[in-house]
């Protein structure tokens, strides 16, 4: 009997062992878990005379063109020659197509003849590309086979050269002659600038300089800088009026390596080149050679960016990103943790030193174990050639980082960075927020759940303070018809709501640290302008902090028609209201922001600025105490990735979005035109549409130009009405109803898109030089004088610009000068019709 039992005891544990078995190796291989292995895709270049240019990196799966752009070659006489490089994979086959950049037109495909099957192959030719259209740009899409295995590669390509090639060799002698301190022969740095004595980047750091610099500053001075490595060239535009060109290079300095980044847009005409912008970007590469912490401060040598930055309460445990890496530091034992990067080593070869990416740090504890994020194109490992948002865990204890989840994404890093918009923030219960391309969604590390929290949110619409986990929106999504705010605390996952007064609009204006401030405004005071521009001139603004009001500020007989927070606290613009109902300027103020006082009891590490003897701008951690050993010890942490589920959280866009593009950044994505425009005209940039298609590109217009097929009208009720009747005759729209519609109320913006069912762009804010882009295209643009005078603009030479007036019953010129000053008095307010 007792055989029998034991047997059947045995039989039990038997039993239970296997289905426990089971249960591990299951859960283990759901969780399979592999150490970030090294680069395997190769990258592709271009030749272009005696240099490589545009090195592209290869995505996994296929893309959109317009979720990539990439850079544009020009194929002089229909042929294309390009390099495969540094890759550790066998390439069987190279196919290329030639496409429209909506992708839905093929006009040429083949495979690449002179290729045989290797990891490398240099020279390769495309020959007799069919590209019709000099003054189009195509889409080029080079797949590399190997095996089952496809990997793609994206461009763009012209048939107009522009001088390309003379102006590729024109940035490098600028930048050579500059390391030389001028001392090429033949070339004059100085002839291109345009130094101003009045500019803030004069004479201020080496660590940027820009075309209104000084010249001692552009040819680096005295400092003994030299060159380190073979520049990088991409080409960002080829136009009829300049090329565009960013270049990236390796310089040493007193036994130092530094990042440089220029910038050139130049012309080329009949020999003579004209530098039309220009800037140069330095930063200390940041390395675990280059560690260095004298007494308590860590110096980070020159940085311009900001620098994303954490500190334990003690100050013993920092964490910080530099040169798109991730580090950690603990006085207490003097160690370095490399805690995460791409870089596999020092050689600064444009395979291994991509920075296609951005890291984010979402949290550091007592002891320093870090939750953060990856952003962008995964240069190797597990996600290699895939785009998207990686969430890691750094666990100090066990010195190993583990991946927790991955966001995929179809667009390039550029586009990537502009979709996830301002907010990533990691609560206690595991709950990652993000704003991806305006819906606000929780995911849950643990269980991978997903919920949408608020979707279709407008840019316009919404606040963030993602260091504090709090998030402000209208309810209904208006920026100026508000009444309802919902404030939001991703760490409580609690909310409180904000409702406005009867007759009255509210608006979030932001977050300084955990107090809100919003603004009220009545009905009343609440205009829309001739042009369609909206001035919400509040009466009041309100700071709240939990939901109990700490203050409000309010001035009689005055309104608040801009707030903007500055870091410090609130600048504030007083306006007056004028006789016929409209606002003028009248004085400006502040809010300081109490919150900022020194606390005395505050024992965290610090980050400061400073600047060196040899105008160099700095930057450096300073420690709460000095390490307790003077020798650093470094410590690279494995990264692990989990073969977890991969999240998607893109959606079809229903709306344009407007992207500006300086050289290969991409600035601002955005749903209004007037944004976007006004960035790229600040910034020398381009502004293309979801499509791919130029909006507006700056400096690509002629000295002069007029619109065609525009007459005077006058026999509207109002100058407005006149204008709208203006552009619809030159559409042959028939104009009999637009005083009707604008007595209910309709603007102009909403009259013309209706009528015409095309694109009417508000171009309010922007300045008339960035205006005439579009007259010079064809298209009159409707500006405003007063608070109810609107005109047409219709020519323009250097000097003057046309000026179309209903009210006046003539056209007139005025000239450059006193147009600026004219639009400038009533806000710039513009509206044109594409």
């Amino acid at each position: 009997m007792r055989r029998i039992i034991k047997t059947g005891i045995f039989i039990i544990i038997f039993l239970l062992s296997a289905i426990v078995t089971f249960i591990l190796t299951d859960k283990e291989a759901r969780e399979t878990k592999v150490a970030m292995s090294k680069a395997v895709f190769p990258i592709i270049s271009f030749n272009y005379g005696e240099k490589k240019v545009n090195y592209l990196h290869g995505y996994e799966e296929e893309k959109k063109l317009s979720n990539v752009r990439g850079p544009v070659i020009a194929a002089d006489n229909a042929e294309l020659s390009f390099n495969i490089q540094d890759g550790d994979m066998i390439i069987n086959k190279v196919k290329y197509e030639i496409v429209s950049l909506d992708m839905k037109k093929t006009y040429d495909s083949g495979e690449v003849k002179n290729f045989t099957s290797g990891k490398s192959a240099n020279n390769l030719k495309l020959n007799k590309l069919k590209l019709k259209d000099k003054n189009k740009e195509y889409g080029l899409v080079i797949e590399l086979v190997s095996n089952d295995e496809s990997i793609w590669y994206y461009s763009r390509v012209t048939a107009s050269n522009s001088g390309c090639d003379k102006i590729l060799k024109f940035a490098g002698d600028f930048s050579n002659a500059a390391l030389a301190h001028d001392r090429i022969d033949g070339f004059d740095v100085s002839y291109y600038l345009e130094s101003d004595v009045n500019s803030n980047n004069y004479n201020n750091s080496y660590g940027y300089v820009d075309i209104k610099s000084s010249y001692e500053m552009v040819k680096w001075g005295n400092l003994d800088v030299k060159l380190k490595n073979t520049p990088e060239y991409y080409i960002s535009e080829i136009n009829d009026y300049y090329v565009t060109i960013d270049m990236d290079f390796i310089v040493e300095l007193n036994e130092k390596n530094y990042e440089v980044k220029e910038y050139y847009r130049v012309k080329y005409v009949n020999g003579t080149y004209y530098l039309l912008s220009y800037d140069r970007i330095m930063n200390s590469i940041y390395t675990n050679k280059t560690t260095s912490v004298s007494d308590k401060t860590i110096d980070l040598g020159v940085v311009n960016d900001d620098i994303d930055f954490r500190s334990n309460g003690t100050g013993t445990i920092v964490s910080f990103v530099q040169n798109a890496s991730l580090y950690s530091y603990n006085s207490k034992n003097s160690t370095l943790y490399n805690v995460f990067s791409f870089s596999d080593s020092d050689d600064y070869e444009p395979r291994e030193d991509c920075k296609d990416h951005s890291i984010k740090i979402l949290s550091m504890d007592e002891v320093g174990n870090i939750d953060f994020v990856v952003s962008g194109y995964m240069n190797r490992g597990i996600h290699e050639g895939e785009s998207g948002i990686a969430v890691y865990r750094f666990d100090i204890e066990l010195n190993y980082v583990e991946e927790r989840a991955f966001i995929n994404s179809t667009k390039s890093y550029p586009l990537l960075k502009k979709s996830q918009g301002e907010l990533l923030y990691l609560n206690n219960l595991g709950d990652l927020y993000i704003v991806f391309e305006n819906t606000l969604y929780k995911i849950s590390l643990y269980t991978e759940k997903i919920d949408v929290v608020m979707e279709n949110i407008n840019d316009d619409c919404y606040v963030v303070n993602s260091n504090e986990g709090l998030i402000a929106w209208h309810k209904s999504n208006s920026k100026y018809n508000e009444t309802n705010i919902e404030v939001y605390d991703m760490e409580s996952e609690k909310s409180y709501e904000i409702n406005a007064s009867d007759s009255q609009k509210i608006m979030a204006i932001g977050f300084i640290g955990s107090d809100f401030i919003y603004g009220t405004a009545n009905d009343s005071d609440i205009i829309t302008t001739a042009g369609g521009e909206v001035i919400f001139a509040m009466c009041q603004l309100d700071i709240l902090n939990n939901s109990q009001n700490i203050k409000n500020y309010a001035r009689p007989g005055a309104y608040i028609t801009e707030a903007l927070l500055n870091g410090e606290g609130i600048n504030i613009k007083l306006s007056t209201k004028t006789p016929d109902g409209g606002y003028v300027e009248a004085a400006t103020d502040s809010i300081v922001n109490s919150q900022n006082k020194d606390d005395e009891n505050d024992t965290r590490a610090t980050l400061s600025a400073y600047q060196d003897e040899t105008l160099l701008s700095n930057k450096k951690i300073v420690l709460s105490q000095k390490p307790e050993k003077e020798r650093i010890s470094i410590e690279t942490p494995k990264v692990i990735s989990s073969v977890v589920t991969e999240i998607n959280l893109e959606k079809k866009q229903d709306k344009e979005i407007y992207t500006t593009y300086k050289g290969k950044e991409a600035l601002v994505s955005t749903a209004s035109p007037a944004i976007a425009i006004k960035e790229a005209a600040i910034n020398s940039g381009v502004v293309v549409d979801s499509k791919l298609n130029y909006i507006f590109k700056k400096g690509a217009k002629p000295n002069e130009a007029e619109v065609e097929d525009i007459n005077l009208i006058t026999n509207h009720s109002s100058s407005l009405g006149n204008c709208i009747a203006m552009i619809l005759a030159q559409k042959h729209v028939d104009d009999s109803d637009v005083d009707e519609l604008i007595s209910q109320g309709k603007s102009g913006h909403d009259i013309l898109s209706e009528k015409l069912n095309k694109k009417v762009y508000d171009l309010s804010g922007c300045d008339i030089n960035t205006v005439l882009y579009f007259v010079n295209q064809g298209y009159p643009v409707m500006a405003m004088t007063d608070s109810s005078n609107v005109v047409l603009i219709t020519a323009y030479t250097p000097y003057k610009v046309t000026i179309l007036d209903p009210n006046k019953n003539q056209s007139y010129t005025l000239s450059m000068e006193s147009a600026d000053n004219t639009f400038k008095e009533v806000g710039n307010v513009f509206l044109a019709v594409l």
